[in-house]
């Protein structure tokens, strides 16, 4: 479907790559970092990028926009896999609340 290719690298392969990196990064930022900043600095830059790249796609002319748009996508992917790891983490911390009570939060760091 996306067929790009940077150099002689296949994008989608490099995307992979991205995916394998920063499904865990952010799935440890979640669970382990206190700070929510911090947890939610790999969802604003990738937000930050799609938004920027979608613009650019729109307002540039010729091939130019047709490559914004895919980085605006493959950005949007890696977005998308922000909100999956936090979609864990807000599911293993209900259940962790449930299991133990109202007065569950105090123990829960996070």
């Amino acid at each position: 479907m996306f067929d790009v290719w940077i150099g002689g690298i296949n994008a989608m392969v490099v995307l992979a790559a991205l995916l394998l990196v920063l499904l865990p990064l952010q799935l440890f930022l979640c669970f382990r970092v206190k700070s929510a900043a911090i947890r939610l600095l790999p969802a604003v830059i990738f937000g930050v990028l799609t938004v920027l790249f979608g613009i650019l796609s729109q307002t540039a002319e010729g091939w130019d926009g047709l490559g914004y748009a895919v980085l605006a996508i493959y950005t949007a992917i890696l977005l998308l896999a922000c909100a999956v790891c936090w979609l864990v983490w807000g599911i293993v911390r209900a259940s962790k609340k449930k299991q133990h009570g109202p007065n569950a939060d105090k123990s829960l760091h996070g």
